[in-house]
């Protein structure tokens, strides 16, 4: 069952809680509170991997543009089930 809900607009709670399920259902994502501004809203990261190179992801800057974080968090899904799933197939977890 798919963990991102692509059938209602993303909210900020909604996408904090999303972003903390994620990261208990794959060992590929930790998260990171970044901050949290104005109306007590945590902004999160999700992290994948380690290393000295760091990209950054960001989305929904602004009101009503929820689609962008749907967007990433759903890519972000289907990253971590094909990563799950090669790694039953050969013993191997990366990416």
């Amino acid at each position: 069952m798919a963990i991102v809900r692509t059938d209602i607009p993303m909210t900020s709670e909604l996408c904090d809680q999303t972003i903390q399920r994620l990261a208990e259902a794959y060992p590929l994502f930790r998260t990171e509170l970044l901050t949290t501004p104005a109306f007590n809203r945590p902004i999160r990261s999700l992290v994948i991997g380690e290393g000295d190179r760091k990209v950054i992801y960001s989305a929904s800057h602004h009101a009503n543009e929820w689609i962008t974080s749907l967007v990433l968090l759903k890519f972000g899904e289907e990253l971590a089930k094909a990563v799950a799933e090669a790694a039953r197939r050969t013993g191997v977890a990366r990416i």
